[in-house]
């Protein structure tokens, strides 16, 4: 009934702001790296819906509800593509990285030596 779907919209919404919450701290700490700012969509939902809900408890505030929900899970899909496509770029930067060093300790290594 109503109070299942109002604790589901709250955990939902629960869920959005902490969702929120790690994509701006992932975008902060993300801040220094070249090229690898995410512009992740905001997943919260509109806090209106659930006022309206209360009042007009009917088949049009539950097509919006649904319609938010259906945009959430876009949101969430875009995010995750995103994560995805992040994680991809740093561990090509990171291999990268350790095949620099791995070549900058070799000439090191043969100029400590005087070998090469």
């Amino acid at each position: 009934g109503n109070a299942v779907k109002h604790e589901r919209m709250d955990q939902a919404a629960a869920a959005a702001a902490e969702a929120d919450r790690r994509l701006a701290t992932l975008r902060t700490d993300l801040a220094g790296l070249a090229r690898a700012e995410p512009t992740a969509p905001r997943l919260q939902l509109s806090g209106g819906l659930r006022f309206a809900d209360l009042f007009f408890n009917n088949i049009f505030t539950d097509l919006a509800v649904a319609q938010q929900i259906r945009d959430g899970q876009d949101n969430v899909a875009r995010a995750v593509q995103l994560v995805d496509d992040l994680l991809g770029r740093l561990a090509d930067q990171a291999n990268g990285a350790r095949i620099r060093l791995a070549e900058l300790d070799r000439q090191r290594t043969e100029l400590l030596t005087g070998s090469g």
